[in-house]
C-alpha cells in the first residue's frame, strides 16, 4: 500500500528506497510491514499451507528487501545513474558511519556536494547548516546562504526557515517574515513559531498571522491521514520508550 499523498515534510518520516529510487513516506512503509506480517500470521497458521509466506519486500517496486551488501549495491549502481537521493544518502552513511561504512566527514561532504550539484535539496540544506555550523567545513556565511537558498528554491521549507533567522540576525525583519510566510504556507511548524513570535511583538499583523495559521493548516491538511497518524504515535511512543523527547 502507498498512498498518493504529498511526502511529509519531516525527515524522520520517509526514506529512500535504493531498489527503484522512489522516496516512500515511513507510514506506508510501516503499513506495508504490517500487512505483510498480517498475512504470514494467518497464513502460518492454515494447516494446509496452501500459499506461501510472503517476503519482507518494497511496497512500491515490490523488490525483496536486501541484505546489507546488496542494499550497499543498489545505492552504487543508482549512483552510477546520477541519482541524487542516492549520493545524498551515500553522503549520510559516510557522515554519520552507517551500514558497515567507517564514518568519513570529508567523504560525506564531497558526496553531498556531488548530490547538490544533481539537484538534492536535501543535500544543500545539509551544506548550508554545515556551513553556519563550522562543521567538518570552516564556517562560511557566504556558502551557508547560497547552499540554503538553493533548497528554499527547490522548496525545502526548513531552508527557507533557516534563511529567514539568517535574515533575522541581520536585522532584516521584514525579509526574514516573507520567508517565514513562505515556509509556514508550506508546513514548516517552526516558522509559524517564529511568526507567532513576530505577531506577539506586534511587528506582523493579526491578518498577516491569520493568513499564515489557515495556509499552513492547509499545507499540514494535505500530507495528512489515518495511517501517518498510527505512524507518528507510534514513533513517540518509541522515542519515550528510548528516552528521548517525543517530537
Amino acid at each position: 500500500p502507498v498512498c498518493m499523498l504529498v511526502l511529509p515534510t519531516n525527515p524522520r518520516f520517509k526514506a529512500y528506497m535504493a531498489c527503484c529510487g522512489k522516496w516512500i513516506c515511513g507510514a506506508c512503509l510501516d503499513e506495508n510491514t504490517r500487512v505483510i506480517e498480517q498475512t504470514n500470521a494467518k497464513r502460518g497458521a492454515d494447516p494446509d499451507r496452501k500459499l506461501p509466506l510472503v517476503e519482507d519486500c518494497c511496497p512500491f517496486c515490490r523488490a525483496p528487501r536486501p541484505e546489507e551488501e546488496e542494499l550497499m549495491e543498489q545505492f552504487r549502481k543508482r549512483m552510477k545513474l546520477n541519482d541524487a537521493s542516492a549520493f545524498y544518502n551515500m553522503a549520510c552513511f559516510h557522515s554519520h558511519g552507517m551500514y558497515g561504512i567507517q564514518r568519513n566527514g570529508r567523504m560525506g561532504v564531497k558526496l553531498y556536494r556531488q548530490a547538490a550539484d544533481l539537484g538534492s535539496i536535501d543535500a544543500c540544506l545539509t551544506l548550508g547548516e554545515m556551513y553556519g555550523e563550522g562543521n567538518v567545513v570552516g564556517r562560511d556565511e557566504t556558502k551557508q546562504r547560497y547552499y540554503l537558498e538553493l533548497a528554499a528554491k527547490g522548496g525545502h521549507t526548513a531552508a527557507r526557515n533557516s534563511l529567514g533567522a539568517l535574515e533575522y540576525a541581520n536585522r532584516n525583519r521584514s525579509l526574514a517574515m516573507k520567508h517565514w510566510q513562505i515556509a509556514a504556507a508550506g508546513g514548516d511548524d517552526d516558522s509559524l513559531e517564529n511568526l507567532k513570535h513576530m505577531f506577539q511583538v506586534r511587528c506582523l499583523s493579526k491578518d498577516e498571522y491569520a493568513a499564515a495559521l489557515r495556509a499552513h493548516q492547509k499545507a499540514r491538511d494535505e500530507e495528512k491521514s489515518d495511517q501517518r497518524k498510527r505512524f507518528a504515535a507510534k514513533q513517540r511512543m518509541e522515542d519515550r520508550a528510548a528516552g528521548l523527547n517525543p517530537y
